[in-house]
């Protein structure tokens, strides 16, 4: 992919994101590396698994190489959810929580922006995906 489209699509990204949740829009971008999902199951879980798309702070966001996030509205939606962990990071978010719950939290925010980006960008959430349908663990670390 051109780097200039690339940009194109994290800036568009990055204001949906700030309307949707508030966080502002940064001035530097993460990196995005799209990559076969047996390699990004590996990085991240040290063995095959469901991950399809992951920020790590050190590497920038990683994406299943089939997830057309230039030009479909869900593959966008993915990149946007990892996005969002990038601004959280970036913003300290649910600091004051303990782990567990900063996980939850996390992720309840990065699938209600993927949601609502759905649902602007096409007109319906996500599919069976949605995120007060998720399961969330139980936190024992109060």
């Amino acid at each position: 992919m051109r780097t200039d489209s690339l940009e194109q699509i994290l800036t568009t990204l990055f204001l949906v994101i700030e309307s949707i949740a508030g966080y502002p829009v940064p001035d530097a971008h993460p990196s995005v590396e799209a990559m076969p999902q047996t390699e990004i199951a590996d990085i991240v879980c040290g063995r095959p698994c469901n991950v399809r798309a992951v920020y790590l702070k050190d590497r920038g966001v990683l994406i299943d190489e089939t997830i057309e996030f230039q030009r479909d509205a869900f593959g966008q939606s993915v990149l946007a959810h990892e996005l969002v962990h990038y601004l959280q990071d970036k913003n300290g978010a649910f600091s004051d929580m303990t782990p567990c719950k900063r996980q939850s939290a996390l992720e309840h925010e990065a699938y209600w922006v993927q949601d609502e980006y759905m649902r602007q960008a096409t007109g319906n959430g996500l599919i069976a995906m949605h995120y007060s349908n998720r399961l969330w663990p139980r936190c024992f670390d109060e």
